[in-house]
């Protein structure tokens, strides 16, 4: 577990990754959820375990790349990651390329909870959006997903943030993930990803530029 000192350091640097990546100032500090109040380092902490972070030495057979958001607080989270991990490895229609530390945060929403721990996958598939998404619903239940309302405890959430550099809006699914922006949860580990990989950077920004493209319009 990262010390305090380390940690304060560890988020000062997000904090510049992300304005960088962003190239927007507004967005250069840690966001404030719906709900909840004002986040401090204390209450954040990267963990290492067994997997987390790792990054595949393979060369992946499959074209498109995704990035998703793993999240819980129910139970023993961290072991039903590592568990997820291997799951993913065994899967036949997704290669694992790389994973964030796991970072522990404070609920949102409803926050009379335990708090939740998050990482972020990158992973290898030749699933279309739509059926990935629906592949990603049967791990879910396979891992016994339970979350009984909006923002409650919730045993394991597996969201699509981004799929190559695709910006796609349908009813089920859109792309890249709607609220991800406002999630500390997912920003912070998404930018200790980037940090490490310039192929997801460059997909990184050219998907940024793209939207802001489609809001002008």
């Amino acid at each position: 577990m990262v010390r305090s000192k380390e940690l304060r350091a560890k988020i000062g640097n997000v904090q510049k990754n992300i304005q960088h990546l962003n190239h927007d100032p507004s967005e250069a500090t840690i966001p404030q959820e719906r709900g909840q109040s004002r986040i401090t380092s204390y209450e954040l902490q990267f963990i290492k375990i067994s997997k987390f972070p790792y990054k595949t030495n393979s060369i992946p057979t499959k074209k498109h790349i995704v990035i998703v958001g793993i999240g819980g607080n129910i139970g023993d989270t961290k072991r039903r990651f590592q568990k997820l991990f291997y799951y993913f490895k065994k899967d036949p229609f997704l290669d694992i390329i790389q994973t964030s530390s796991v970072l522990k945060n404070p609920p949102f929403g409803y926050i009379n909870q335990p708090d939740f721990y998050n990482a972020i996958v990158v992973l290898k598939t030749n699933l279309t959006p739509l059926k990935l998404l629906r592949h990603l619903l049967k791990i879910e239940k396979k891992f016994k997903r339970r979350r009984e309302f909006k923002n409650s405890p919730r045993t394991l959430d597996i969201d699509i943030i981004f799929y190559d550099k695709i910006t796609y809006k349908k009813s089920e699914l859109t792309l890249p993930h709607p609220k991800y922006k406002e999630r500390n949860s997912v920003l912070m580990p998404l930018s200790e990803i980037l940090k490490s990989n310039k192929t997801l950077f460059s997909m990184y920004k050219q998907v940024r530029i793209k939207q802001q493209k489609e809001q002008i319009r």
